[in-house]
């Protein structure tokens, strides 16, 4: 059942005016307030939150504003990263397939931009599925196949091999939600594009999401200036704003889907024999 009007517009205000993390990356604060504010429409909020690829915490803190009684646990698997959370919130360097945590204890695990880093789909779901509670909720974001194709286009003209990402289809995610034991899974796409003054402030914003990785198979190839400035010269050549800023295009997935819950499952197994039933 969605919250009143006015419920729903507060908790709205509550994360567009959140200005804890101003030097986060603004790509990981946009997609974590749209993300959040979807919560609005459940009744009941979250009392354990398991915040996955938590990162520096940009979303951990977020959280905790939103609902501040709620337990948050920041998940992440480099300690350098948690290192930069403030010391009151519960911090664990985990891989998000091998959870530190027990069966059934989360209402709600919150990821944001950390599948595209996921390499074993299935272990991953079955994990989040784990460790939520009968009915509890898995948010999440996701990119596109189609994000970043001006910088993957740009490296295939310069003749640098796709290490890119390949980033999984929301029909993909869907059908494995499914088949990990999710319930009601649901998922929609929008569009950001974003604009930089150069490719290197683009890099450095990608580099800080942690789960976009470019260059870790062929370092040697994406060490040199005159590499770069080739790139860029494609980039601009190419895809640049009418103020001459590059543009990046993301296509962002926004997901939902609910571990089963054990009453109703039990129900739909029960059967009873038709010579049994009697009439009146």
């Amino acid at each position: 059942m969605p919250l009143h009007a006015y419920q729903h517009q507060l908790l709205k205000a509550q994360v567009r005016h959140l200005k804890q993390y101003q030097n986060a990356a603004p790509i990981i604060q946009e997609i974590g307030e749209r993300l959040v504010s979807r919560l609005a429409y459940f009744r009941y909020p979250p009392q354990t939150i398991c915040d996955l690829g938590a990162g520096q915490g940009i979303d951990t803190k977020l959280l905790n504003h939103v609902y501040p009684s709620a337990e948050v646990a920041a998940v992440d698997f480099s300690l350098d990263q948690l290192k930069q959370i403030p010391k009151n919130h519960q911090c664990y360097v985990a891989e998000a397939t091998q959870l530190p945590f027990p069966a059934a204890k989360f209402d709600l695990v919150f990821a944001n931009l950390l599948m595209p880093a996921i390499m074993d789909y299935p272990s991953f779901w079955q994990e989040v599925i784990r460790i939520l509670k009968p009915g509890g909720i898995f948010l999440f974001s996701s990119l596109g196949p189609s994000s970043l194709h001006e910088l993957r286009s740009s490296l295939e003209q310069a003749k640098a091999p796709d290490s890119l990402n390949t980033f999984i289809d929301m029909h993909d995610i869907g059908d494995g939600l499914v088949k990990a034991g999710f319930k009601d899974p649901a998922i929609d796409a929008d569009i950001l594009e974003l604009h930089y003054s150069s490719l290197k402030t683009l890099l450095a914003e990608l580099k800080s999401l942690g789960s976009i990785k470019i260059w870790q198979d062929y370092p040697h190839l994406y060490s040199g200036k005159t590499f770069w400035q080739q790139v860029e010269n494609f980039y601009r050549h190419q895809f640049t704003s009418e103020k001459q800023k590059l543009i990046a295009t993301l296509e962002i997935y926004f997901g939902i889907a609910f571990a089963p819950n054990q009453t109703e499952d039990a129900m739909k197994n029960i059967s009873i024999p038709i010579a049994s039933i009697k009439r009146r």
